[in-house]
């Protein structure tokens, strides 16, 4: 029987939800901010990890409490499970930079979509005080870092992922060359490399 390793506590009020896809070759990191009653995702997760990562959320806070989700970026590993948070009652704003905003309604999402359009980032107070940091091509245009100043905490999203067998939440010496191989097929072009 596999043993289960989340939620994490990795700062006060914040966890890591884990991930099922210790099998994939790209590692997915979901993380939910809980204080005072309310509660934001940051990077939801793919479908294929949903129900861990639900269970992992879900007994922290409950689905009510969870007011934003924020989406690090485009790709499936980010945000492809929003629909299955709304059918089990997810009713929260949604938070993305703009150019992975524009495409979240192709899930057929109900949730509101709010757009980080400044390049310098944006305070979201409503939400816990999270900051958004826009990084672009980092590893791909409408990607996005956050940031919790109550804790002091980076979401990185993409920034500094990696990819290969065995990822682990914490880096080790492996983990430069995985982070190498990841943003060299990921990111569109040598000089942004």
């Amino acid at each position: 029987m596999k043993k289960k390793e989340s939620p994490m506590r990795i700062a006060e009020g914040t966890w890591w939800l884990g991930s099922a896809d210790r099998d994939g070759f790209v590692s997915t990191n979901s993380y939910l901010i809980y204080r005072d009653g309310v509660g934001v995702l940051i990077d939801p997760g793919p479908v294929r990890c949903f129900q861990e990562i639900r269970e992992a959320a879900l007994s922290i806070a409950s689905i009510g409490e969870i007011a934003a989700a924020v989406v690090s970026n485009s790709t499936p590993d980010s945000g492809s499970s929003l629909p299955l948070w709304e059918s089990i009652g997810f009713r929260g704003t949604v938070i993305a930079h703009w150019q992975t905003a524009i495409q979240l309604p192709l899930y057929g999402l109900a949730s509101r979509i709010l757009s980080v359009w400044n390049p310098a980032g944006e305070e979201h107070a409503d939400f816990l005080g999270i900051s958004t940091i826009p990084v672009p091509y980092l590893p791909a245009s409408g990607s996005l870092a956050s940031f919790d100043s109550v804790t002091g905490t980076l979401f990185s999203g993409q920034l500094f992922g990696g990819m290969g067998k065995k990822m682990q939440l914490f880096a080790d010496e492996k983990y430069l060359n995985a982070m190498k191989s990841f943003h060299e097929q990921t990111m569109p072009s040598t000089p942004m490399l």
